[in-house]
């Protein structure tokens, strides 16, 4: 029990400690050249990310589309198989309550035969041998309780979207990337900081 205390402890200052660390972020700071033919070239670079983040955008949206679509297919599939699930769920729960019923209908008569024969029992020994008897039965009704069906579980449309978009849509233009290449090759500094941003004391 101590050993757990600690671990519990252990945790808890683990978590209070990581709240209280400083957090940062890795910043860019972008120092232009200073000639009139580099200050061109760098609005030539920012047409460039525009341009490269309009495309990504319209890759991304078009992407979401045809991931949605497939979506739907694969939540039709599985709503079959969800519902043909549920029929079988269905017909198993009825049985369950029923081997339920009849098992705590079992019980209740062993175990009244059983308070019945201890009682008797503490007064006449010769009783004893019945009483074991319904005690040993119990105990083996107990490994025998029914045991409720699962569940199936209704298919969320929205989760399957996500998975899709997730796992098709994953995309990464590099827009920022190249835009610091241009930037550099324009004759621009780049300097790369890394600022704190919360608990900064």
């Amino acid at each position: 029990m101590r050993k757990f205390y600690l671990a519990l402890l252990l945790i808890i200052l683990g978590v209070f400690i990581y709240s209280c660390s400083p957090r940062y972020e890795v910043v860019y700071l972008y120092h232009p050249p200073k000639t009139t033919e580099g200050s061109k070239c760098i609005e030539k670079c920012k047409i460039e990310k525009i341009n490269c983040n309009n495309r990504c955008i319209k890759e991304r949206n078009k992407c979401y589309k045809e991931a949605v679509e497939l979506a739907k297919k694969i939540y039709e599939a599985k709503l079959r198989e969800y519902k043909v699930e549920y029929k079988n769920y269905l017909n198993l729960y009825r049985n369950y309550k029923g081997e339920l019923w009849e098992w705590k209908r079992r019980k209740a008569e062993l175990e009244n035969n059983y308070g019945y024969f201890s009682r008797l029992c503490s007064t006449e020994k010769k009783f004893c041998s019945e009483r074991d008897f319904y005690y040993n039965l119990l105990k083996n009704l107990k490994y025998k309780e029914p045991v409720a069906p699962n569940k199936p579980i209704k298919p969320d449309f929205s989760k399957i979207i996500e998975k899709q978009k997730r796992s098709l849509c994953n995309l990464n233009c590099n827009c920022t990337d190249e835009f610091n290449i241009c930037f550099q090759n324009c004759g621009g500094e780049i300097e790369i900081k890394k600022i704190c941003v919360e608990n900064c004391d």
